[in-house]
């Protein structure tokens, strides 16, 4: 795969960033631990123009995904780091070992559905005018279209 990356770099004169990343790109949960999906990322990123065009401009499906769930997942950081022993727990002390344990337990549930709802509802959420809204206003923008429009279902599901 690096291979034909190489070549494609070579052969662009739009994609000759010797030293530079074209894109950066996240793979969450068990999207990550899916070699196949992401050798068909990276083959699709080199044949498909018009992809290779939408990833580089930050306007592809995965795009949005990313910028939704890292916008969700900073939320719920920071709900659940205020909650007594999320952070962390004193050495030998098992109990508060144990309610650690828990918290970050349900933490880590919670953000795979989190992921799971944008993924599966990501034409949707692109497709809503305060997620377009939100674009506009930044990180602030999106945490509230996060708590606006995907924390309450999720919570429903």
């Amino acid at each position: 795969m690096r291979a034909r990356l190489n070549m494609l770099e070579g052969g662009s004169e739009a994609l000759k960033t010797r030293g530079k990343h074209l894109i950066t790109r996240c793979f969450f949960w068990e999207d990550g631990e899916d070699e196949e999906a992401i050798n068909d990322f990276v083959e699709r990123f080199i044949s498909d123009v018009e992809f290779r065009r939408q990833s580089i401009e930050g306007n592809a499906d995965w795009c949005h995904i990313n910028r939704i769930y890292e916008a969700a997942e900073e939320v719920v950081w920071r709900f659940y780091s205020n909650l007594p022993h999320f952070l962390g727990y004193t050495l030998g002390d098992r109990k508060t070992e144990k309610e650690h344990r828990e918290a970050y337990a349900k933490f880590e549930m919670y953000c795979k559905s989190v992921y799971k709802y944008i993924k599966q509802n990501i034409n949707a959420l692109m497709g809503n005018p305060d997620y377009q809204e939100a674009l506009l206003c930044g990180r602030n923008g999106l945490e509230r279209f996060v708590k606006e429009h995907i924390l309450p279902k999720v919570e429903r599901m």
